[in-house]
C-alpha cells in the first residue's frame, strides 16, 4: 500500500491459472486482464513483468465463510478510472519497464513460474 492507514502493508491475489476446471482458469483470467488494465501493462509475456508497479483497487475485508477466516475481495480499477471516495484521481507514477519486453509464446506465459525448473 502507497498510501492510507495500511501504507507499507503488501496485498495478494491468488490466480488459478492452471486447473482442470475450467469456470476456475476463466476467473483467474479475467483477474489477470483486470490487473494488466489496471497497470496499463497489456502486453505481459511473464508474470514477473507485473511486479512492483503500482495499481489502484479497492479492497473490501469479507467475512469469515465455511471454515475459512475473513478474506480479502479485491477490485483493480483501469488507470482511467478515478477512486470513487478518494479526492485523489491521479494514478500513482509507475517506474519504467528498462529490460524490453520478452516475445509472446503460444501457450501462455513462457517464464511463469509454474513452469520453472529452479
Amino acid at each position: 500500500m502507497l498510501d492510507g492507514e495500511h501504507v507499507g502493508r503488501k496485498l495478494f491475489d491468488r490466480l488459478n491459472l492452471v486447473n482442470a476446471n475450467t469456470q476456475t482458469v476463466e476467473i483467474a483470467q479475467r483477474t489477470l486482464s483486470a490487473i494488466c488494465h489496471a497497470t496499463g501493462k497489456m502486453q505481459v509475456t511473464d508474470s514477473e513483468q507485473l511486479h512492483l508497479i503500482p495499481l489502484q483497487a479497492d479492497v473490501t475485508v469479507q467475512p469469515p465463510k465455511n471454515g475459512y477466516g475473513e478474506s480479502n475481495k479485491i477490485r483493480y480499477r483501469p488507470l482511467d478510472q478515478a477512486p470513487a471516495a478518494s479526492p485523489k484521481a491521479a494514478a500513482p507514477p509507475r517506474p519504467q519497464q528498462t529490460a524490453p519486453a520478452k516475445p509472446a509464446q503460444p501457450g501462455g506465459f513462457a517464464n511463469a513460474p509454474w513452469k520453472r525448473s529452479s
